[in-house]
């Protein structure tokens, strides 16, 4: 609310707590609704981004012409200097490519740039963890091509007391029910090496739940 009263540009939503997906559900609602700009992110409230994050992603989606740009993220336990860049290099790649080539980076919703529309029918789950499962890959595989800046631009804060690091609980097997859903989506739709990379997670996840 402070910054909202320093930067017109900020716009503070109050709602009750819902979780993670009720938070950017309405995140995106209110985009939708309100804001004329054409791209929307994900930030989580714990990470932090590179002063160009925004800049590099617009100029990477812009310039090759797609709805989805992706950068690199990189796990941090502590805030450190950043890097400046002049100048990055994005490649276009299928979704498909990126989904089987660089998977987690895929399959979270954080370091990308969307178009607006690509969330024109899309939300995320309400009261499943593993959320980003459920999501990330139907907007994925909506676009043709999906640039891609091997740099690390988003910063993941290892928090050792978050969900998917604390104490196992059954909510844990919501990730397999995505993957189910998953692989459905892959069979139906033809996308063979990405049913083969989601049946091997799959694969993996129900070994390390055991």
């Amino acid at each position: 609310d402070k910054y909202a009263k320093k930067d017109k540009r900020i716009q503070v939503i109050h709602k009750e707590n819902g979780g993670l997906s009720s938070a950017r559900n309405a995140g995106i609602d209110w985009v939708f609704a309100n804001s004329d700009s054409q791209w929307l992110t994900f930030i989580d409230s714990d990470d932090w981004i590179h002063p160009q994050y925004l800049e590099l992603l617009l100029f990477g989606a812009t310039s090759t012409n797609t709805d989805i740009c992706v950068c690199e993220y990189e796990e941090a336990s502590e805030f450190s200097d950043f890097e400046n860049f002049n100048k990055v290099n994005t490649q276009k790649l299928t979704p498909e490519e990126f989904f089987v080539n660089y998977h987690v980076t895929s399959v979270i919703a954080c370091c990308k740039l969307y178009k607006k529309s690509c969330f024109e029918n899309i939300r995320f789950p309400l009261g499943k963890i593993h959320e980003d499962e459920y999501t990330t890959y139907k907007v994925l595989f909506e676009s043709s091509l999906v640039s891609y800046i091997k740099e690390s631009l988003y910063f993941y804060f290892i928090n050792s007391n978050g969900i998917i690091r604390s104490q196992w609980t059954p909510k844990r097997l919501d990730a397999i029910t995505a993957f189910e859903e998953q692989i459905m989506f892959f069979q139906k739709n033809g996308f063979n090496n990405a049913l083969k990379k989601s049946e091997r997670v799959l694969l993996w996840h129900i070994i390390s739940q055991i």
